[in-house]
């Protein structure tokens, strides 16, 4: 009787801690489904646009700051965007390998929530150590020798260039955005064959890659963004007396290195597109003490906070009244 007690007891202690097993194995099963995301927790109608991060490690103005800052309020939005877009200078100065390591730990919690983020060059990146740290954009590249992506939302694309002019010395700088020829022909022949309202964009301005004639020419070119001037800037260019069409782009800010500070919400509907401004500072050339400030720079945060910017989206029956333009 005993030994019988015994193997109940035993029996029972045993079926407890299989039961505590299968528990802790369905908790452990169940906890990814907890954090994982649906679908329908994604905007794909809403991306994020930052620019000119200039991202070091080594630098005493620590400019990861406001990075980190603007990607944890992202993060809080919901829906999350589904995508994001980095307008070039992703690195501090010269593109150093170390930058772009230190970079990859800022951007990480944005990719780790599934944000898809698109990466841009500008005249401070250097591709061959860009690369070297996010291998997969040499593969998706459009253009081979440069770094060309194409963002895709159900509204409107966007073709984000490489503007980037590298010189032989990788120690310096070279401030003109350029296209080369590959880029610019593969640019001609895809906006030609474009059915859909797409954007351009690079971290130069338009002027310094003299494409204004091809995006008027291209009826369902929407507008150009770019960075570079770290300034919140709407501008609209004009095709001359005798045409109909003007056509926008607009500057967007850095997210802490000096001028306009903050980043950007891109939003679009099937008639139009609106990127509204999140600014938190100004400072020219570089932060000062607060008794030092200029009172109008916090007028010109004040003014600048929540300004909008609305492009119209072309549509699809324009392809068909294109020799207007």
């Amino acid at each position: 009787m005993k030994c019988n007690r015994r193997m109940f007891l035993s029996g029972l202690f045993a079926s407890f801690l299989a039961s505590r097993r299968g528990l802790a194995q369905e908790g452990a099963s169940a906890e990814p489904k907890l954090f994982t995301r649906s679908p329908s927790d994604y905007d794909p109608n809403l991306v994020v646009l930052f620019s000119d991060t200039h991202c070091s490690p080594t630098k005493s103005h620590d400019q990861s700051r406001n990075l980190r800052s603007f990607i944890a309020e992202v993060l809080r939005l919901n829906p999350l965007p589904a995508q994001a877009v980095l307008f070039g200078d992703f690195a501090y100065h010269f593109g150093l390998p170390e930058d772009y390591r230190y970079a990859a730990q800022l951007v990480k919690p944005l990719t780790d929530a599934g944000v898809k983020l698109t990466i841009g060059m500008g005249n401070h990146d250097r591709r061959e150590e860009f690369l070297e740290v996010f291998p997969d954009f040499a593969k998706s590249t459009k253009v081979p020798g440069r770094i060309v992506s194409i963002v895709e939302t159900p509204h409107a694309d966007l073709i984000l260039l490489d503007s980037l002019q590298q010189g032989v010395d990788k120690n310096k700088w070279i401030t003109p955005g350029e296209l080369n020829e590959e880029q610019r022909a593969w640019l001609t022949e895809t906006l030609r064959a474009y059915r859909k309202p797409v954007f351009v964009g690079a971290h130069h301005p338009v002027q310094e890659l003299k494409i204004e004639k091809l995006l008027f020419d291209s009826p369902m070119a929407a507008g150009y963004i770019h960075g570079h001037n770290h300034q919140w800037k709407r501008l609209w260019m004009e095709q001359g007396w005798k045409y109909k069409r003007v056509f926008r782009t607009l500057g967007l800010p850095s997210t802490s290195h000096w001028g306009d500070i903050g980043y950007s919400l891109f939003r679009l509907s099937p008639q139009a597109a609106t990127v509204t401004l999140r600014q938190i500072d100004f400072y020219y050339p570089k932060p000062v003490p607060t008794q030092e400030r200029p009172a109008d720079w916090d007028v010109h945060v004040a003014e600048n906070n929540g300004q909008t910017c609305t492009f119209q989206l072309p549509q699809r029956a324009a392809v068909a009244a294109s020799s207007e333009f």
